[in-house]
């Protein structure tokens, strides 16, 4: 597990509305997060990022972001599974956008160590990825977690969870 500097939720939600104000897409609902990994190097120039042969890149990897280089790796099955509106590969991208974007590095956690969630480089990116793709402020509007997966582009999985974190009041 990676430990990086804690950041609640409302942190998060608010380093997705910059990433999108950048780019203009604030009220969009369906962002297309292949194009706006794309631009980056617009806002950051030191940004890269490279599509890779399936065959060339790790196995059981869909994508991942290095720190010491500030560059995106992306297999090509994932870049075109998110070009054509696949709702798992869309969060991988979105997830790899969020370690960029939130400045992760990698710093592994001792065996013994308890590192509380919002600590985790792992909750982070999935929270960031949940908020980038489907903003709360857009989707307070849907009714349902099939109108979250339809709107966003999201898997019915990660709609749901997105669905309840929005509409159900936190214990």
């Amino acid at each position: 597990m990676f430990v990086v500097p804690g950041k609640s939720k409302r942190e998060i939600l608010t380093a997705t509305y910059v990433l999108r104000s950048l780019f203009n897409k604030l009220d969009e609902p369906y962002i297309r997060v292949e194009r706006i990994i794309e631009r980056l190097d617009t806002v950051d120039p030191t940004f890269q990022y490279q599509y890779w042969d399936n065959n060339a890149f790790p196995k059981g990897m869909e994508a991942y972001y290095d720190p010491a280089t500030n560059s995106m790796h992306i297999p090509d099955i994932t870049y075109n599974n998110a070009v054509n509106g696949e709702g798992r590969a869309r969060f991988t991208l979105a997830h790899e956008l969020g370690h960029y974007f939130l400045g992760h590095k990698a710093v592994m956690a001792r065996q013994d160590q308890i590192v509380p969630k919002y600590c985790q480089s792992e909750w982070q990116a999935n929270t960031f990825a949940s908020y980038f793709i489907a903003p709360p402020h857009i989707l307070y509007k849907c009714a349902n977690p099939y109108a979250v997966s339809t709107m966003f582009g999201m898997s019915k999985s990660a709609a749901k969870i997105a669905f309840d974190n929005v509409k159900k009041p936190s214990a």
